[in-house]
């Protein structure tokens, strides 16, 4: 069982209708703090040398730069989860640069479920990597596993968009489909990825 933690959300938004939207999403729910919101992408990076965030949160484009750049930078630079917001007209080539990495890239506009959906999956992750750290002994099966993580939770992001299903049921469709091929799940996720790619 896992135990509750609160997460620190950094928002990062050029919009403030959209950003107190965002930032309401996150005060309702006790899994957050208060989140902390900026527009100015360089005062993101000294906040994110600063102090500690679990997730961060970009609302792109930004207004100074798309907010691709920011996302890759900080994915290479942190240990944080990123929830990159694309305008519909770019998504898929936002998607195809960050999908690989485990950036959750959600087209907007974005349903308030799946938005939720993928807070509660990277805040899971977070909690599933901490474990893994406290008890891996190997840097390399650790890198597997968090890569497999992030395949996998891609996977049910696409299939909760895709065929408007709750987390639940695409977990069990995943597994499903490991368990029916015979393949692993990281396998099972990188096979829909690509479907839905295509």
């Amino acid at each position: 069982m896992l135990k509750e933690v609160r997460y620190d959300v950094l928002i990062i938004c050029s919009h403030e209708s959209i950003t107190q939207a965002i930032a309401k999403n996150l005060i309702d729910n006790p899994q957050f703090n208060t989140p902390t919101l900026t527009s100015d992408p360089m005062n993101a990076r000294r906040l994110l040398i600063e102090r500690h965030f679990d997730i961060v949160i970009i609302n792109s484009p930004l207004e100074h730069e798309s907010g691709l750049n920011l996302a890759l930078e900080i994915n290479d630079q942190h240990e944080v989860g990123i929830i990159l917001l694309a305008k519909s007209n770019n998504y898929d080539e936002l998607f195809d640069k960050t999908n690989e990495l485990g950036i959750i890239t959600l087209s907007k506009p974005t349903p308030s479920s799946l938005f939720t959906q993928s807070l509660k999956i990277l805040c899971l992750t977070r909690q599933k990597l901490a474990n893994l750290k406290k008890h891996s002994s190997s840097e390399m099966s650790l890198k597997e596993k968090i890569k497999e993580i992030q395949l996998v939770n891609e996977a049910k992001i696409i299939l909760m968009k895709h065929r408007s299903i709750t987390e639940d049921e695409a977990h069990h469709i995943i597994e499903r489909k490991a368990m029916n091929e015979r393949i692993s799940k990281r396998n099972a996720a990188r096979a829909i990825i690509n479907e839905y790619r295509n």
